[in-house]
């Protein structure tokens, strides 16, 4: 055996991927990397000190569908962006992980559960890092439970704000991205989803007034089959990490405003 995948609950994930470097293996680590700076520092640090590579499973990263999106803003056809909303929902009460809302076991609800993912593709989007996060939270955390609804209003460096909604109390299992520019705005349903020939709207207005507007399909690939595929070739090359700590790293620091 190389190489684990570390997929348990989120307050396992610090200690189990220190536990595999020391043990001699790669670290493959589901998101949320860690709940803290510093166990996150410290999961990059034991793997750097043993040799031994460490990614994240920051997949939606890897969707097609995200990289032609990131592709659109770059060329600026959509113009300087402005904000970008994203919302990621689910019916958590039907869950497998019935420790799910355990403040003890989770440490954290939706916000690292799933706004991680939202959170993570708008840093990647943008290429930019936050500087301001401010929430609302219900029910308010506490020793017993975990919040189950949240909503995140975002400031990058660059000035471009951003909103993230995420949710435990919903009827199905829905994700939508919106990237609004001073030209256009590009948008996705279930931009999260894998295996799934989805669709990219792309609108560009002027004058108040829709100019141009199409649809793009896109084939996404199985994702998780992307990310052991690209973690394999990297130790089999020694090459970097395709999503290395460092990017975990900066995603849970933005929870520590």
């Amino acid at each position: 055996m190389d190489a684990v995948f570390i997929v348990s609950a989120k307050s396992q994930h610090a200690p189990e991927t220190v536990a595999t470097a020391q043990a001699g293996k790669h670290v493959l680590v589901e998101k949320p990397m860690a709940m803290n700076v510093a166990k996150a520092e410290t999961m990059i640090e034991t793997c750097r000190k043993h040799h031994f590579k460490l990614m994240v499973a920051h997949m939606v990263r890897l969707s097609s569908l995200v990289i032609r999106m990131k592709q659109l803003i770059q060329s600026g056809v959509i113009g300087k962006i402005t904000f970008i909303k994203s919302e990621f929902i689910y019916a958590g009460r039907l869950s497998h992980r019935q420790w799910l809302v355990d403040p003890n076991i989770a440490e954290g609800g939706p916000v690292f559960d799933i706004g991680v993912r939202c959170l993570d593709t708008t840093r990647f989007l943008l290429d930019d890092e936050v500087i301001s996060v401010k929430s609302q939270l219900d029910p308010t955390p506490s020793a017993v439970t975990t919040e189950s609804t949240a909503q995140l209003a975002l400031k990058f460096l660059r000035g471009t704000t951003a909103g993230i909604f995420c949710s435990y109390a919903a009827p199905i299992r829905h994700t939508y991205i919106e990237v609004i520019g001073e030209k256009g705005i590009l948008s996705a349903e279930y931009f999260s989803w894998s295996s799934n020939a989805l669709s990219l709207k792309v609108v560009l207005g002027e004058n108040d007034k829709i100019m141009k507007s199409r649809e793009e399909t896109i084939v996404v690939p199985n994702l998780y089959e992307k990310e052991v595929t690209l973690f394999s070739e990297c130790i089999l090359s020694n090459t970097a990490s395709p999503i290395p700590g460092e990017v975990g790293l900066k995603t849970s620091a933005c929870w520590m405003w």
